[in-house]
């Protein structure tokens, strides 16, 4: 009996001698790993950046290469939140390991919406969240220029809201936004389009109306022109003999004022078939 416990007590002494060694030598394996170059970051890619420079998406990160891959994913929220705090123009960001020794930063830009000139001559940019950044980017041909805008107006606040609203391919169509100021009508709007022609609109509706541009333009066979859309849907070509004021060009439905002029004929067929029937 008592050989029988010896040889017991001697398993489990040697089972843990054996646990003890196993964990030891994988702490010892993981410590020289985490020690070794085969732990720094090789490799860091960015993705998802729209306007950006990868370069400020990376400085303002504080990931490097070279630096603990695993540390630095454990901290990550710190980096993420570095570079959303650093970057207004970065709405969202993550990092994620693509390999043992490359990093992934991936980021989701605010859209940009407008340029302008500041107060100062200085040339910013407005984000969808309305915020206005200093223009850094060397191309952003893609959205319009504002003109004669006050930042602090309601005009230039409305204005946002409807540019907010608008098709990014219309938007790009857009050359310059100016705002007329006229005493009759305080919102309208002059907008020059990248294509050479005009588009006289008020700021209510603008996001709505603007986007049926492509087919204004299609149904005019492209013809370069003033489209006048404030108190309707007209158009002069510019090699017409009539004033741009003129109400005599080519009237052109939208698609939602045709519904609304549908309906209107449905209604009246209704009631002359009612009073015929009287």
């Amino acid at each position: 009996m008592n050989q029988f416990n010896h040889a017991s007590n001697k398993r489990k002494i040697n089972n843990k001698a054996i646990g003890l060694f196993v964990f030891f030598g994988l702490l010892l394996i993981l410590s020289v790993y985490l020690l070794s170059p085969l732990n720094k970051i090789k490799t860091i890619n960015v993705k998802g950046n729209k306007h950006l420079p990868e370069q400020t998406i990376l400085i303002n990160s504080g990931v490097n290469t070279g630096m603990p891959l695993w540390e630095t994913w454990l901290d990550k929220k710190y980096h993420e939140n570095s570079l959303v705090d650093n970057v207004p123009e970065i709405e969202s960001t993550s990092i994620e390991i693509e390999n043992r020794q490359t990093l992934n930063i991936i980021v989701s830009e605010y859209r940009l919406i407008a340029q302008m000139e500041s107060e100062e001559g200085e040339s910013v940019i407005i984000l969808e969240n309305n915020d206005i950044v200093q223009n850094d980017y060397s191309s952003v041909s893609s959205i319009p220029f504002l003109i004669n805008f006050d930042t602090e107006s309601k005009e230039f606040d409305n204005l946002l809201e409807e540019l907010n609203e608008m098709n990014e391919s219309v938007l790009a169509l857009i050359s310059e936004i100016e705002l007329l100021g006229k005493e009759r009508n305080p919102e309208l709007l002059k907008v020059n389009m990248n294509d050479g022609s005009q588009v006289l609109i008020n700021i209510l509706n603008f996001a709505n109306r603007i986007n049926y541009y492509p087919l204004l333009s299609d149904a005019v066979d492209n013809e370069l022109g003033v489209f006048d859309l404030e108190a309707g849907t007209f158009f002069t070509p510019y090699n017409s003999n009539q004033s741009s004021s003129s109400t005599e060009g080519l009237e052109i439905t939208s698609e939602e004022e045709s519904k609304e002029s549908g309906n209107e004929e449905v209604e009246e067929d209704e009631e002359s078939t009612r009073n015929e029937n009287n």
